[in-house]
This record gives C-alpha cells, structure tokens and sequence, in this order.
C-alpha cells in the first residue's frame, strides 16, 4: 500500500489531475455545442418525446429498448460518484467545484449525444441477430484505427474494476459498517451472489433489473434531499452564489477547510463531474448501440438526458444538501483511514492564514517547505509523548488524536512514521477532522433535517446506486471482453469481475477512487479522438435527421 498509492496519486495527477484534460474535455464539449446548434438547449424537449414514443418495443436477444438502455446507462452513471464524488470534490476543491461539474454535464449532454450517434450508426449484427457497438467499433470500422480500438477495449476493461466493481462494493462494505456494524465480509458475500444472479443472465436481464431500479432509487433520493433542503431554504441563494462566486476566485480557509484555488476547484470539479456521469468516456454508446432503434440521431437525442438527470439533478441535490448544511468546513469525530493521514514536523494551526498558505501548498500542489515526519512517535494509553509534529487528516489539521489497537483498545508502544505515513497497519487513529466522500454526505443528511435516520436515506439510496453501477459495467466489461477475445473469454471475465466485487470489500476507498479516476481518462481519450476525426459525419448526420422531409416523422 505504501508503495502502490504513492503512485496511482502520481499517475492520477498526470493523467486527469493535470489541467490540459478539463481543458480538451471542455474544450470538445465547447466546440461540439456550437458545431451542433447547442442541442442541449435546441433539442431537449424533443429527446424527451422521443424517448416516451418508443419505450414499447418487442426484442430479439441481445438487444434492449431505448429506455432499458437509457435506464441501464444511467444506472452505470448514477453510482458512488453522485452521493461520495460530489463531497469529495467539495472536499478538495471548495463550492466552486460543483460549478465546474454543472458545466460539465452541460457540455456532456453533447458529448453523450455525438458518441452514442456514431457508436450506434457503426454497430455490427452477429450471425444470430445480437447488436454489439460502442467507441472501439468506431475506431476500427469506420476509422480503421484498430490499435486505438484495443486501447479503447482495454482501458474499458480496466474501468469496469476501477470504476464499476471495486469501488462500488467498497463504498457499500465500509458504509454498511460505519453505519450499522454489519461485517464487510457477509454484506461482500450476499451482494457478490446477487450480482452473479444478474449478470449471469445477460443483457436483458441486467437491462430488466436497472428498469426495476432506476426509478425507486432516484426517487427515494431527491426526496430526502429535498427534505433537507426545504428545512435549509433561507440559505439556499447563499449557497448558490459562493458556488458560482468560489469558482471565479477559489474557495477562501473557513473552519478546518484549507481553502483552494481557482485552478484546483476547476480541476475537481471537472474530474469528478466526468467520474460521474462519464460523459465524452463512451461507455453509455456500448449499451446504447444494442437498443431496437433505427435512427441514431434519435438514440443520441435520448442519450443526452442521461448527464441532465445524473449530475444537473442528482449531484446538485447532494452539493446543496453538503453546502447548506454547512458541514463541508466543520471537524467531525472520525476514525481516519490511513490513506487520509499525513504526518508532517512542525506545529501548524489552521486558524493562522502563514499556517493555511503552507499547509495548502502541500495539499494541493506537493510543494512548499514543509519536511514530513519520519520516524517513532511513543505513545501510553492512546497519547503521544513525542509533540514535535502535526497530524494532517483528510486535508485538516486533526484535533484531539487517539491512538487505538485493531480492538480499538487503548494503545502503548511505539507508532512508526515513513515519510509522512504511518506504517503500523495495526494502529487506528481517532480523532476530529474534516469528513470527505460518504462520511462528509451521510452527516450532511444527519445534521440537515433527519437525524440517524439520514444513516438510512443515504446508505440504502448509495447501496443501490453502488449496486445498479456494478450491473452496468459488468454488461460494459462484457462487450469489451467479446470485441478483444470472443465468447470464449467471457465466462472468465465474469467470474474475475465477481471475485473483485467480493474482495474490493476490504480495500481501502481512496486507493479505489485513484484507480476510477484514472481508468476514466484512459478510457475517454481514444473516444474523444474517434468524435473530433469525425466530426463533419456528425453534422452531416444532424442535418440529414432534422432534414423538411424527416423532421415531422422524426420529432
């Protein structure tokens, strides 16, 4: 751990952490709005009776109605990212971070319109009838590029580990523990069984299943979520302008928050933006290139409510729930987990703005002069005797520190430090610091209006959306699997897929998020690539579908 998380941050900063990623994603996004006549605005309506006029269709195998398909695609969107991703990018990058999310799922509307269009127009029939399509058969039939194609594949692949199994069943084991106690292994075992009774049974099943599921879990969610912010109204313009004012000038230190600035809020937002909703990654065209429609324009036109639903409606609900309760910057008695603790020499105070300037440039950047600790720290009964150093927790300065054993016993004897981290897997450290992910969501929901009862809206809402996201992307790894081996490899692939289910359950969530957000820019660059090199056909394909002739008969 000590080795492999120091460089899946490294390989996370380069790849989705560095500024020229937003920028190309915007920037496509940007381009593709103009190019098209901005049909998220021209065409909204539209989408919506298209998708209304063709829900009743019959099926042959391997193929789904559009909205078992939309259902299916959302459901691999709305996951962990909508409940942790939001308070994590809040976390790190300040309210100014959902604005760039909101931007990004503006732009993503297009993206997901252009993707699943041409995923859908170079899909191919098998023998017995199954439709199969998706970005990697864009590159290779249309753009004969086939080793993109295969990069495509495998970075698929990959993400259905990084982004659909492993952290959807961590989130689901730690929360249910943290909540309730209920063993990571026994809730591992019964939602790895489940999991193999659905995606065992194909598309169709998994497509019937998401049907059952996408309405009651998005449901149940907004409506606790505006329960909360009914009782939290008066502040609710507040809220909307520091994140619309945090964006334009960075989020300033309050309470245990170090601040961020404008280029770190933006970066935030606009990586977990695309974690969740997953626009321009070309994911939705795989499931969406399988439905009975003819016509993909109008695929691509349902396809683009996909990011509105997602990230407009669902993530705005839990950044307003996170702001307006205003538990984002406040401490909280936690227990730390490793990965979110950093020991550093010296004594910093987050009330002191020279303490805040320093501690924010480690943080953010990994510069600055502030030397790590290394080294023994002795402790008796839970307490240090050592106090050259400050514990950073979960990017705050963390109050109040206890040292426990396993049995959360109190501990005697010497904790170990190597460059910052401690290395004694064995110790727990309690103590008060920010909260991030579900932590920072669930006392959101607490503190807002429902009290312990929050624990249920929130675990029982991120159960099933962590649950329905890992059907998705099983379906998503499927196709991927068939376009670089064949059926012959599926069988393996499954049975790898529901053993990673079941043994993410113990791994540590901020190694999982690093490994998503990752896997999702590998995966969305060769996409990217595939929409801009074909660009003009989009358009062509536009204009022939909105052409005098087809236009009554279309919308």
């Amino acid at each position: 751990m000590d080795t492999i998380l120091p460089a899946l941050m490294w390989l996370d900063s380069l790849l989705g952490g560095s500024l020229y990623f937003p920028w190309l994603l915007l920037g496509i996004g940007l381009f593709f709005s103009f190019y098209l006549d901005f049909p998220q605005f021209r065409w909204f309506a539209a989408a919506w009776r298209l998708f209304h006029q063709q829900r009743q269709q019959r099926l042959r195998a391997g193929e789904t109605t559009p909205w078992q398909a939309f259902a299916t695609a959302l459901s691999g969107t709305i996951g962990t990212g909508n409940i942790s991703g939001v308070a994590l990018a809040i976390h790190l990058g300040g309210a100014g971070a959902v604005f760039w999310m909101w931007l990004t799922a503006f732009l993503g509307m297009v993206l997901k319109y252009v993707e699943v269009m041409l995923s859908h127009r170079y899909r191919e029939v098998t023998t017995d009838g199954t439709r199969r399509g998706g970005p990697m058969y864009v590159l290779s039939r249309r753009l004969n590029r086939p080793g993109l194609a295969a990069w495509f594949a495998v970075a698929v692949l990959l993400s259905a580990f990084g982004i659909g199994s492993m952290p959807q069943s961590n989130m689901i084991s730690h929360s249910l523990w943290q909540s309730w106690q209920w063993p990571p292994a026994w809730v591992g075992f019964t939602f790895t069984l489940l999991l193999a009774l659905v995606i065992l049974g194909g598309v169709q099943r998994i497509a019937k299943v998401t049907v059952a599921l996408v309405p009651v879990m998005a449901m149940l969610y907004i409506f606790a979520s505006l329960s909360v912010l009914v009782m939290h109204w008066s502040v609710l313009p507040q809220v909307v302008w520091q994140i619309v004012t945090d964006a334009l000038t960075g989020s300033a230190a309050q309470g245990g928050f170090l601040g961020a600035g404008i280029a770190y809020g933006f970066n935030r937002g606009i990586n977990r933006g695309l974690f969740s909703n997953e626009a321009g990654s070309g994911t939705s065209a795989i499931i969406h290139a399988t439905t009975t429609t003819e016509e993909p324009v109008a695929e691509g036109l349902m396809a683009m409510l996909e990011p509105f639903i997602d990230t407009l409606v669902i993530c705005t609900l839990t950044a307003l729930v996170v702001l307006s309760t205003q538990v984002w910057y406040k401490k909280q008695l936690n227990t730390f987990e490793h990965a979110d603790v950093l020991f550093v020499e010296g004594h910093f105070d987050d009330s002191l703005p020279a303490d805040i300037t320093a501690l924010q440039a480690l943080l953010s950047q990994g510069s600055g002069n502030i030397r790590l600790y290394d080294g023994g720290i002795d402790v008796i009964d839970g307490q240090p005797m050592n106090s050259n150093f400050t514990v950073l927790a979960a990017r705050s300065v963390a109050e109040s520190v206890v040292y426990l054993t396993s049995g959360n016993t109190l501990f005697s004897g010497v904790v170990t430090i190597q460059k910052g981290h401690l290395v004694t897997p064995e110790i727990q450290m309690q103590g008060y610091s920010l909260l991030h992910s579900t932590g920072l969501t669930l006392k959101a929901f607490q503190q807002g209006y429902w009290g312990q009862d929050g624990q249920w809206m929130v675990i029982v809402s991120l159960v099933l959306f962590a649950f329905s996201t890992a059907i998705s992307w099983a379906f998503y790894g499927d196709q991927a699997v068939l376009y670089l081996w064949g059926e012959r490899a599926l069988v393996p692939y499954r049975c790898i897929y529901i053993f990673s289910f079941l043994g993410a359950t113990v791994l540590d969530t901020t190694l999982i998020w690093h490994i998503g957000g990752i896997c999702v820019v590998l995966m969305t660059l060769p996409n990217l690539y595939a929409m801009w090199a074909l660009r003009r056909e989009v358009q062509l394909m536009k204009l022939d579908y909105m052409s005098p002739v087809k236009k009554d008969q279309n919308l």
